[in-house]
């Protein structure tokens, strides 16, 4: 039944930040107004991007009111930032190029611009939005540089009773998801994660439902739980890891007998993790937010009645009490299911910067997998 495999390596690398992002910075800093080209989705997408990273945005023109830059723009002062499609852009290369200097025009590529545009557009971020059940922080394996700080977390699990009462709230906001996934920690450590599945179906009976794990406690699974998985269509993402004492084809065998879906992230050679630096100052700049492999993946986590972008934020305070750090949430850091009233302030949430943002350096290295020596630099 396996449905797909995987490089967990190529996973990383994709998490791996370019500086594009950094040359746009620099490009607004030279100057003391900016202007987007462009009011559809490109141009409204830059306008989002540079009012989260508070640069000195000005406003969107047209081709009907380019007059307007026309008569604010001043050599060195003021620059525009072409927020269109490829199509577009040698159409109105001749209306800027009759007064402006070259070095007040910044082109960002292709990509980047429809990155932004696809980004900030709720139709384009429903199409692609998955919900995480975060289950709990503990684990079995205890990764380098582990991105759920699991190594050093103090046991928090996730109650059955809540997650009860919040995947029904959560599917009141008759928010589509492409998938929801449980994860963690690994969550078949989790002492009702049937219990989990169960409610999860039981609320959305067609949706894809997917759980990660290591594959460590597969082989202990009843086959009357081999059974529910397949009953309940949960499929299994395992990720593999270079352990000498798991024979995962052994486990693949007996899951097929079941007819238990999975997916598998392979390890290769040697598998990587993508490193998320902390900066214990708050003091990343704004503009690098978008960098975050977060921001890439539409979705967001739910742990005890809350929502998060980001797995740090939600173990933030056992890394402070491991390493006596200040790790410090906002109340913006995360929403509360219960005060989210319509999907425009979830994806509202989900598409802009948060304070805590500010403690993550992009992800500038891949590193050998490994067990945790649970030391600080694992994560700075």
């Amino acid at each position: 039944m396996l449905i797909n495999k995987w490089s967990g390596n190529t996973t990383s690398q994709v998490s791996l930040a370019d500086d594009e992002f950094g040359k746009l910075y620099n490009f607004c800093c030279c100057h003391k107004r900016i202007y987007v080209f462009g009011d559809g989705k490109i141009g409204t997408g830059l306008k989002q991007y540079l009012i989260n990273t508070e640069l000195p945005f000005v406003g969107c023109i047209t081709s009907s009111n380019l007059s307007v830059f026309r008569a604010q723009y001043v050599k060195g002062d003021v620059g525009i930032i072409i927020g269109v499609g490829d199509k577009y852009i040698q159409g109105i290369l001749p209306s800027l190029s009759g007064f402006i200097g070259n070095r007040d025009v910044f082109f960002l590529t292709s990509e980047k611009r429809e990155f932004l545009g696809k980004h900030f557009a709720f139709d384009y971020v429903r199409e692609k939005f998955h919900l995480n059940v975060f289950v709990t922080n503990v684990c079995n394996l205890h990764c380098r540089s582990c991105s759920t700080f699991a190594p050093i977390c103090k046991a928090d699990n996730y109650s059955y009773e809540q997650f009860a009462l919040d995947i029904v709230k959560f599917e009141s906001l008759a928010t589509p998801i492409n998938v929801l996934k449980f994860t963690g920690g690994e969550p078949f450590l989790h002492p009702s994660i049937f219990g989990f599945f169960s409610k999860a179906r039981e609320v959305y009976p067609e949706i894809r439902i997917e759980c990660y794990t290591n594959g460590l406690l597969l082989s202990k699974l009843s086959d009357s739980q081999k059974k529910i998985l397949n009953a309940m269509k949960i499929e299994l993402t395992i990720t593999e890891y270079p352990l000498t004492n798991l024979d995962l084809s052994a486990i693949y065998n007996v899951l097929d007998k079941h007819a238990v879906s999975y997916n598998v992230i392979e390890k290769g050679k040697q598998k990587y993790f993508s490193k998320r630096p902390l900066n214990f100052d708050n003091a990343v700049p704004k503009h690098l937010f978008i960098n975050c492999p977060r921001y890439k993946y539409y979705s967001l986590f739910l742990n005890n009645g809350k929502l998060y972008k980001c797995t740090y934020a939600i173990a933030a305070k056992y890394f402070n009490e491991y390493f006596k750090t200040n790790l410090s949430l906002d109340d913006s850091d995360f929403l509360i299911l219960n005060d989210v009233e319509n999907q425009t302030q979830l994806f509202t949430f989900l598409v802009n910067r948060i304070p805590f943002c500010g403690y993550c350096e992009p992800i500038s290295e891949l590193v050998p997998w490994g067990l945790s020596e649970r030391k600080l630099e694992e994560w700075s």
